[in-house]
């Protein structure tokens, strides 16, 4: 009987134990989510940069033209217009920016900081930009719109649109946006007197890898920036969280003794943010599934600093650019973008489904409009995918009204071959509807998007 007592004993001793070491490890876990969803925009900025650094072999202030198809594997990018990537680093001092001027074809870009915040919108023609490192209180020179980003990391992902009145891209339209985007400048302001040559990095036909990793990576990603970066006033309340996993100023991160903690953390994150994604949707359209996440609601009356007099939502924040990689400082002004995650059932998107969409004859759109897939798991195109959009700018097949059906599936059409795009079997995704210059009626509200509807298999080409 007392061997009894003493092995029971014993074994209420093991299980206390163990609750005194998993609370802590609980604890820890927790910490790691709370300082990956903080400080995820800059760890998504930074795996843009790297893939800057390595598949484009660039250098900072080197303009590197993206991939317009699922070559561009980061968050939501655009398959419509040319594109251009920039990073800037002020650690040696203010750099410039210079826009030229156009009657041909149009940029559209803004400024972001390292939290991917814009500080500034890039659409005036002939504009000198003066980016200035954090605290810089040095004379300014006249003739330049100045920027402050708080941060010496920022960067710029700039849309070369076509003139805005062609009714369709050819190569004389496409040339003239390559030669515009040419004459983008970028320099030292220590070199304004004779500014260096800059380099074009074509990358059109080539793998631009620059999605978030959801693993340790994440992690030695995120401690890097916080070693590069000042702490602004928001993150000291983040400060122990960080410093609990090992990121400190000044010290070397290790994750090796804490891997399957900040690996159980980010399956964590990967999770929330695909759920806070397709359940946080506010209908654009009285009883739609067409719509803007709460977070990009919250993120655009903020300018995407996500800061209020009394709050700072940074869980909001990490929701917005898992959705969007460079947004505009002013959402809805030069560019709409509506989502949909689901079918007009309220079913999500599955990509071994037939789905038909039939978009309203006269989109109200000034320059163009696009409809782009996303696999929800990354936020980026399908890998290998065959066809991940459509736009105005393409010969696609229209109704006698004017209306455009479009088919999403895993398998080409016969019959519809222009107005299909691929989704991939297995995966969930989701719907872009990008509007460029957006006019009154969908910036009211009333011209209306119908839902995305699912189709029988042996259907869908008899649309």
């Amino acid at each position: 009987m007392l061997r009894f007592q003493r092995a029971l004993a014993g074994i209420f001793v093991g299980l206390v134990s163990a609750i005194a070491i998993a609370k802590p490890i609980e604890s820890l876990q927790q910490k790691a989510v709370d300082a990956a969803l903080w400080g995820y925009p800059m760890v998504a900025m930074d795996f843009v940069r790297q893939a800057y650094f390595r598949d484009a072999h660039a250098k900072y202030n080197d303009l590197v033209y993206l991939p317009l198809d699922a070559k561009n594997q980061m968050t939501t990018p655009n398959s419509s217009v040319l594109i251009l990537y920039v990073n800037y680093n002020t650690k040696n001092g203010p750099v410039v920016v210079e826009i030229p001027e156009s009657k041909d074809a149009e940029i559209f870009g803004s400024i972001n900081n390292a939290w991917q915040t814009p500080m500034e919108d890039v659409d005036l023609d002939g504009a000198k930009y003066l980016i200035l490192p954090p605290g810089y209180n040095k004379p300014l020179p006249k003739g330049y719109v100045v920027v402050k980003p708080e941060t010496f990391n920022s960067y710029s992902l700039f849309r070369v649109i076509p003139d805005p009145l062609a009714i369709e891209v050819t190569a004389k339209e496409f040339q003239q946006a390559m030669d515009l985007s040419a004459k983008i400048k970028v320099y030292p302001l220590s070199q304004a007197k004779k500014p260096p040559m800059n380099r074009f990095i074509d990358l059109r036909k080539k793998n631009f890898n620059a999605l978030v990793s959801f693993d340790r990576n994440f992690f030695t990603s995120l401690a890097r920036m916080f070693a590069e970066e000042p702490s602004l006033a928001q993150d000291a309340e983040m400060a122990k969280a960080f410093k609990a996993i090992g990121i400190e100023k000044g010290r070397k991160f290790n994750p090796d003794r804490q891997t399957g903690i900040l690996i159980a953390a980010m399956k964590e994150v990967h999770q929330h943010l695909q759920d806070s994604s397709a359940g946080a949707l506010v209908p654009w359209f009285k009883n739609s599934h067409w719509g803007l996440n709460e977070s990009l609601i919250a993120g655009s009356k903020s300018r995407f600093s996500f800061k209020t007099e009394k709050t700072f939502d940074y869980r909001a924040r990490a929701v917005a650019f898992f959705l969007v990689f460079a947004p505009p400082a002013t959402l809805g002004e030069k560019a709409l973008y509506l989502e949909a995650f689901k079918d007009a059932q309220g079913m999500v998107l599955r990509g071994e489904q037939n789905y038909s969409l039939r978009i309203p004859a006269e989109v109200p759109s000034e320059i163009f409009w696009a409809l782009n897939v996303y696999d929800l798991q990354t936020g980026g195109f399908f890998e290998n995918s065959p066809k991940v959009g459509i736009d105005s700018y393409q010969k696609i097949k229209a109704n006698d009204d004017g209306t455009i059906d479009v088919v999403f599936g895993p398998h080409e059409p016969k019959d519809k071959k222009a107005n299909w795009i691929y989704t991939r079997p297995g995966k969930t995704w989701f719907a872009l509807f990008r509007l460029y210059g957006p006019e009154k009626p969908v910036l009211m509200q009333a011209w209306p998007m119908p839902d995305i509807q699912k189709q029988p298999l042996q259907k869908l080409s008899k649309m």
